[in-house]
């Protein structure tokens, strides 16, 4: 004999967690659509805390945004991008490209850090070669040097294009070796960063800088392109 009970036949709270066994609910025990919007507040906040094994994204947390002084808030904790309003000249000496820095504690069981930051390149004498350097606190990390050449070495210096400079970090490496972006684990605050420097004067190159607009020169707010960057952590 199987006797049904309804759920009106129970006072509110009577059933507890507690008052289960263990594996005594099944997905075979539960009738299709006996859960719905009516049983489950759809437009109600619920903390889980469990894992979620099987398929589904490796992806810790990300987050990516204009740098113009906007936070961006995720599961590690609140991140500020910073304010860049205008382009950036490079001199013959390495300074931070501007918007590039970030500091930055992935969450738990994070194995790889991303580092991408997108800039927008204006070659103001020939080629514009610049060179740049990615920095982790203050280890330059050396596989990630990169020689930039924005165009074709001409008189005219009319190349003016996007650039993206894109890294990963190891967390769960052997051994610490910051010069190669590789760390036993990362727990603490760390601030990675861009360098760059110009050839020498005669090819200049400015950074966050559009030079043509329509048909003519690009002016006034048209002139400056803001740089993105994001951070993705892995796990």
């Amino acid at each position: 004999m199987t006797t049904r009970l309804r759920g009106r036949s129970f006072a509110d709270g009577a059933i507890t967690a507690a008052k289960i066994a263990t594996d005594a609910v099944t997905a075979d025990k539960i009738a299709a659509n006996a859960v719905g919007s009516s049983e489950i507040n759809l437009a109600a906040n619920y903390a889980f805390t469990g894992t979620v094994t099987g398929a589904g994204s490796n992806i810790q947390e990300m987050f990516s945004g204009v740098c113009d002084g906007r936070s961006l808030t995720v599961s590690s904790g609140t991140y500020t991008l910073q304010n860049v309003t205008t382009y950036q000249s490079l001199t013959n000496s390495y300074a931070d490209i501007t918007g590039s820095s970030i500091t930055y504690t992935p969450p738990s069981g994070t194995t790889t850090v991303v580092y991408r930051f997108i800039a927008h390149l204006d070659s103001r004498g020939y080629s514009g070669i610049n060179h740049q350097k990615f920095f982790i606190d203050s280890t330059e990390v050396i596989p990630a040097y990169r020689s930039v050449t924005p165009g074709e070495y001409v008189g005219n210096a009319h190349n003016c294009q996007g650039h993206v400079f894109e890294y990963t970090i190891q967390c769960n490496a052997g051994s610490d070796d910051a010069a190669n972006a590789k760390f036993t684990s990362w727990t603490s605050s760390k601030t990675l960063k861009i360098q760059a420097r110009r050839y020498s004067a005669t090819y200049a190159c400015d950074i966050h800088r559009n030079r043509y607009r329509d048909g003519a020169s690009a002016t006034g707010s048209y002139a400056f392109a803001a740089p993105v960057l994001t951070i993705i952590a892995i796990k």
